[in-house]
């Protein structure tokens, strides 16, 4: 099973050489990893864009141009077109996104005539290495599909499944992420998480910077989730907070699975405070009725907590329960 970068930098070296069309490739990081994959035998390379900057720019690399096939294209419009030109005539087999926009670059890649549509949903799937946890995680979708219904969401798990077994992992542990921790019938993303969850197969759905370009979102997406109302910058973290949602829904995933009904947004109010050890710290008390040892004056008062805490940092939740 692969579990880092390296291994899948291996596992490519293990397998013929491929071809790869990138498109605009006027760019020096984009070329240092097209040089650095035909060094290590991975992948030949087909570049789109403008040949006299793309052949300096080698050239300042210490790369003779020369080793390189490079198709003039005038725009980055031509260069998504020449690039997707040459997976469909057969003389690549890998598609990558150069120094363009990525609007630019998926109109090309879904044009009805001259793209790449094979009738399945296209999503993007990717993979990242956290030092701390041991093994690859794969995202997907980053900023293909911004709306999908379940069905698409499915069709994209598939996807990434697909590519998931490719790196020998047969049964890949996956979640979905929606925007609370239980599945409430007022919050459609929970209701897509909960039935998720109940698939053999999902995955974590996700934009990335400002979204595709809206005509592909039309032509491939229905539905939308959001976690709240503010901007980040790309996807990924809203998908961490979604994945962790899911998991929590899904039997087992807890260790006593009854703590998950008094979590926050249960019956629509916050939780209560919480306090550990020690009783005192720096003269400041745990309160005295959570060490009596009455529980249900504790009860009692968590639930007044809860709903004072609600009326002071979530009003509008408020007004679900009226």
């Amino acid at each position: 099973m692969v579990k880092q970068l390296s291994q899948l930098i291996e596992l490519a070296k293990a397998k013929d050489s491929v071809t790869v069309a990138v498109a605009q490739a006027a760019d020096k990081e984009v070329l240092e990893a097209v040089v650095n994959a035909q060094k290590e035998g991975i992948a030949k390379a087909l570049l789109t864009g403008d040949v006299a900057k793309i052949s300096a720019i080698l050239t300042e690399m210490g790369e003779n141009p020369s080793d390189f096939t490079i198709i003039q294209a005038d725009s980055d419009e031509e260069c998504a077109f020449k690039a997707v030109e040459q997976i469909r005539l057969g003389n690549a087999n890998i598609l990558m996104k150069g120094l363009l926009s990525t609007g630019t670059f998926m109109k090309a890649v879904i044009n009805r005539d001259t793209g790449l549509r094979t009738g399945k949903t296209i999503s993007h799937t990717m993979f990242y290495e956290a030092p701390s946890y041991g093994k690859l995680l794969c995202l997907t979708d980053g900023g293909m599909n911004t709306f999908p219904d379940l069905p698409k969401k499915a069709d994209i798990l598939e996807n990434a499944i697909e590519v998931v077994k490719k790196l020998g992992i047969e049964k890949p542990t996956v979640a979905c992420v929606c925007g609370a921790e239980n599945v409430d019938p007022k919050v459609q993303s929970t209701l897509d998480a909960d039935e998720l969850s109940k698939m053999e197969r999902f995955a974590i759905l996700c934009g990335h910077y400002e979204g595709v370009d809206r005509r592909a979102v039309e032509l491939l997406c229905d539905d939308e989730i959001s976690i709240g109302d503010y901007v980040l910058t790309g996807g990924e973290l809203a998908a961490c907070v979604i994945a962790d949602s899911v998991v929590r829904i899904i039997p087992g995933a807890i260790g006593d699975e009854a703590s998950a009904l008094t979590d926050c947004f249960q019956d629509d109010l916050l939780a209560p405070p919480v306090y550990t050890r020690p009783a005192e710290f720096r003269g400041w008390r745990v309160p005295d009725v959570l060490l009596s040892g009455n529980f249900a004056e504790i009860e009692k008062w968590q639930e007044e907590q809860s709903f004072e805490r609600t009326k002071r940092l979530r009003p509008d939740l408020l007004e679900r329960i009226k």
